[in-house]
């Protein structure tokens, strides 16, 4: 009877695993940035988490999604690489104060729970927050705009405050150098992308 009773259990136990693997979402590597991998299921939470922050995003076709997602993942992996050549670290309360920013843009963008929408996608956000410092500690304070520069272009733009028109200007600068940055590392980088 204890025998019979093993037997049973053993066959319940076997049968409860198929099942939950059948249940379990299939992981693979879609892409690998130097050796790092990206997985299906990261492309899926990147995926469901650009249809809440990008309005338009969800205008796309699937495989339009599925290819802006990746490249964004392939971004990220690109900014850690840099954070790491440049051993760039934040202090706790720098932390604080660029996730409490983080939140009041995801509260402006009209997130539902942004607490729990910024937990869920925590390594995307601590990443985000990281590159937030890397961007205003190294990369912003570079960039000079001359007086003589900003009052030839409110010339051309009178209708926009010259302290705006210095903030719009030194914006664009911050992204075509960052933009630099990240396509000088591509270049470096090993990238391979799996089709799947």
């Amino acid at each position: 009877m204890q025998t019979l009773m093993k037997y049973f259990l053993t066959l319940l136990t076997v049968k409860l695993f198929f099942c939950f693997l059948a249940d379990a979402q299939e992981v693979y590597i879609v892409a690998k940035v130097n050796q790092t991998p990206i997985t299906n299921v990261d492309l899926n939470e990147r995926i469901e988490m650009l249809r809440v922050v990008m309005p338009n995003f969800t205008q796309y076709k699937p495989e339009q999604q599925q290819m802006v997602a990746l490249q964004n993942l392939v971004q990220d992996a690109l900014k850690q690489e840099y954070i790491k050549r440049v051993d760039f670290e934040l202090s706790n309360e720098e932390k604080k104060l660029y996730k409490e920013s983080v939140l009041e843009m995801l509260k402006s963008a009209k997130v539902n729970n942004p607490q729990d929408f910024m937990r869920h996608h925590s390594d995307f956000f601590a990443s985000e927050i990281l590159w937030q410092g890397v961007v205003e500690k190294t990369i912003k304070p570079k960039i000079n705009i001359s007086d003589a520069t900003l009052e030839s272009i409110h010339e051309k733009q009178p209708s926009i405050p010259k302290e705006k028109l210095r903030e719009m200007i030194i914006a664009q600068q911050v992204e075509t150098q960052t933009m630099q940055i990240l396509e000088s590392l591509r270049k470096v980088s090993v990238i391979e992308i799996n089709q799947h």
